[in-house]
């Protein structure tokens, strides 16, 4: 591999743990203001299933 395909490669791999951070913050904020499960994984283009566990252990607000 050269210099270039691994600098591509950690930048990916940067690029989706920030990615993974927006979406958990998103599914968050949404689910706290009671949008339901299915439809932040709508929004987020994901799975309800992932969404789940994104949100394991989240209160929503009172």
């Amino acid at each position: 591999m050269g210099k270039n395909s691994q600098e591509k490669q950690t930048l990916d791999c940067k690029l989706d743990k920030i990615i993974n951070l927006l979406q958990l913050l998103v599914a968050t904020e949404l689910y706290r203001d009671g949008v339901a499960k299915s439809e932040i994984g709508k929004q987020l283009h994901l799975a309800k299933a992932s969404v789940v566990a994104m949100l394991k252990g989240i209160k929503l607000k009172e």
